[in-house]
């Protein structure tokens, strides 16, 4: 028997029915799974051509049920899809109910039989049901000023007053309900959200639980991690530990830095979950410097070099991957994972890795700590475990019952760097050690030592060059700068950075490089290592040599440009006077005492001039005869400056 073409109402898509959904036939009762069996029998013979005769003889069903049948398969889901051999079971709904009659309540009956109403009053009412969506999205309207997250009473007060400007009567639906269609409308809110829960989340949640959605959306990676180093991921994580940090110079001299805010660095493997690598940032925001530290400590030993604020105890414990296999030194990932932060996404940094390591860079959005859980759950651990119970942590906050005083404890103790420095690492340590249930109870360490140890784990060293293990570009911290010197003040050639001298025996005796610019290679580990090129021809110098102060200071860039902010800030704050001014202020002082001397001295001849003038006018005349017993003025009252002595002067005629 030849069959005709294949039936119209199943589109090519969805002609394959073993694809389409079904139910779970253990969870049915007997009688619902012996109805859908029919239905699903006769469902499966149209889609083979089967006559509509030979249909109802084997199901029962009629032409016009088959096809009633066959619509409801193919409805849509609302996710994509189809309903499928579900939409077969009793009870189950493809479509929007349309209500027909009119609702006849009497006022306070409850909303029994008012199934569709609100369907009903949308279809006469377009632009209440618009108003509702605009509350409910946030819709950008002018005739509306959006709350900042309205809540379902609010809109269901609105949607009451749109029903009364458009004059309803109490006696409709929903006035002559005891709810007023509360109910109802909060119901069509959630399948509005159910049908866009991206518009929804994004209105009442926030944007950034909008691009949270992203996560667990149930599709697979499009590059899964089958292996360790295949991604790693990089972030930086504020410490709350205010510090105080003394740096000790070549000469015994002791720097202190006070830091209420310092980032931690570290580079996390995906497959494994082990830590990589570490850098301490004493920095306010990471830099480029940081970010490169912390991909070259994954790939070089620290005990490899003596240039490390933490190489008195990572050169002693093993810590890091590379430290503690032998394979692992020099190995290569093939992508970096990272925020799109100004530190990660700059051009010295990308170039840097890319030319050196061969890896994809992957920048991921902005403050989407959710697309890199791994490295923010380690975050969390290392800083419970370890920071946030030092005594001058700053916690999670003011409210942070952990907190105290975080300044006035790191003063007091004086918490050191190299006391943070073992405290983070030793967690790290910690951690790399630790049994995880999401590694099915194994350390991370464990994870990387088995896929070295067995060949079908697919894990195979891929170290860098031999050439490039040597001459690491990585670790080079690139300026620019000019010559510096005058020939007619026999100044010889130069160049500046960090406050820091360089030149050598050819700079020094080409006069002609001066206010040329030169490219400077600096080993970000040993600032003594500087390479130079000239910009303009390409042309090597070779390497420099610092400045006496800095010939045996085996530190790093950041170490020496704290030690230079440090040193300066000290400058400024130094309240010691100096000795010219102090001399100066002393002359002065004296010449106020004198002068507050000379004036004490003629103010107390005045006051012994205006006694005298005193004492003469109250003296009796001179005819007067005193008595005999009466004593002489003289012995009476003393006169220690012979003013009672006067002499008796006549009177003179001035007419001869």
């Amino acid at each position: 028997m030849t069959r005709g073409p294949q039936r119209r109402l199943i589109p090519y898509p969805f002609s394959d029915l073993s694809a389409w959904p079904a139910p779970d036939l253990n969870v049915i009762s007997l009688d619902e799974k012996s109805r859908y069996l029919d239905r699903k029998l006769a469902v499966e013979m149209y889609a083979d051509n089967e006559s509509s005769s030979n249909i109802k003889n084997a199901t029962g069903k009629s032409a016009n049920e088959i096809v009633r049948l066959v619509r409801k398969c193919l409805a849509p889901n609302g996710q994509g899809g189809i309903a499928g051999f579900t939409a077969l079971l009793t009870g189950s709904r493809t479509g929007s109910y349309i209500r027909q009659k009119k609702i006849v309540r009497r006022p306070g009956d409850l909303s029994a039989g008012c199934a569709g109403a609100l369907g009903q009053l949308f279809s006469k009412l377009p632009d209440v049901e618009a108003a509702v969506q605009e509350y409910l999205f946030k819709t950008a309207s002018r005739e509306i000023i959006h709350e900042a997250r309205i809540s379902y009473r609010s809109i269901h007060r609105e949607f009451i007053k749109l029903l009364r400007n458009a004059n309803m009567a109490d006696d409709e639906w929903p006035f002559n309900t005891q709810n007023r269609g509360y109910n109802a409308l909060i119901k069509y809110c959630h399948r509005l959200r159910d049908d866009n829960l991206g518009r929804w989340v994004s209105a009442r949640v926030g944007k950034d639980a909008a691009r949270r959605g992203v996560v667990g959306n149930g599709y697979k990676p499009l590059i899964p991690v089958l292996r360790p180093y295949s991604h790693v991921q990089l972030d930086f994580h504020k410490i709350d530990a205010s510090s105080i940090i003394l740096l000790e110079n070549d000469y015994g001299g002791q720097l202190e830095i006070p830091l209420s805010r310092w980032h931690i660095g570290l580079l996390i493997d995906e497959r494994s979950s082990a830590v990589l690598g570490a850098c301490i940032a004493l920095e306010n925001n990471p830099s480029g410097d940081s970010v490169l530290e912390t991909i070259e400590s994954a790939l070089i030993d620290y005990s490899e070099e003596h240039q490390s604020l933490a190489f008195a105890f990572l050169s002693k414990e093993k810590i890091l991957p590379n430290q503690c296999f032998s394979e692992l030194r020099h190995q290569c990932f093939s992508s970096l994972k990272m925020d799109n932060a100004w530190s990660n996404s700059a051009t010295e940094v990308v170039n840097n890795v890319i030319d050196t390591v061969g890896c994809a860079v992957n920048f991921g959005p902005v403050r989407a700590w959710w697309r890199r859980p791994l490295i923010e759950r380690i975050f969390g651990e290392l800083t419970r475990k370890g920071l946030q119970r030092l005594p001058s942590t700053y916690g999670n906050g003011p409210s942070d019952t952990r907190r105290g005083d975080p300044t006035g404890t790191a003063v007091t103790f004086k918490i050191m760097l190299s006391e943070l420095i073992v405290i983070v690492f030793g967690c790290i340590q910690q951690y790399n050690n630790s049994i995880s249930e999401g590694l099915q109870f194994t350390t991370p360490l464990n994870v990387l030592q088995t896929s070295l140890a067995k060949p079908s784990s697919g894990f195979f060293p891929q170290p860098l060059a031999i050439q490039t293990q040597y001459k690491l570009t990585l670790l080079s911290h690139v300026e620019e700068g000019f010559v510096r010197g005058n020939l007619n003040k026999h100044i010889r050639p130069h160049i500046r950075s960090d406050r820091c001298r360089y030149t050598n025996d050819v700079l020094a005796n080409s006069y002609h490089l001066v206010g040329k610019k030169l490219v400077l290679y600096i080993n970000r580990r040993d600032v003594r290592q500087v390479r130079a090129t000239i910009k303009d021809t390409g042309e090597d110098i070779g390497f420099l040599l610092p400045e006496r102060r800095w010939s045996g200071s085996a530190i790093s860039v950041r170490e020496r440009k704290i030690i230079n902010r440090s040193g300066l800030a000290m400058q400024i704050h130094d309240e010691r006077e100096d000795v010219v001014a102090a001399w100066g202020r002393q002359k002065k002082e004296q010449m106020i005492l004198q002068r507050k001397e000379k004036r004490k001295r003629l103010h107390q001849s005045k006051e012994a001039l205006s006694i005298a003038q005193h004492a003469m006018r109250n003296t009796p005349p001179s005819n007067v005869v005193e008595p005999e017993s009466s004593l002489d003025i003289s012995t009476k009252y003393p006169d220690p400056f012979g003013l009672y002595d006067i002499p008796n002067i006549k009177s003179v005629d001035r007419r001869r």
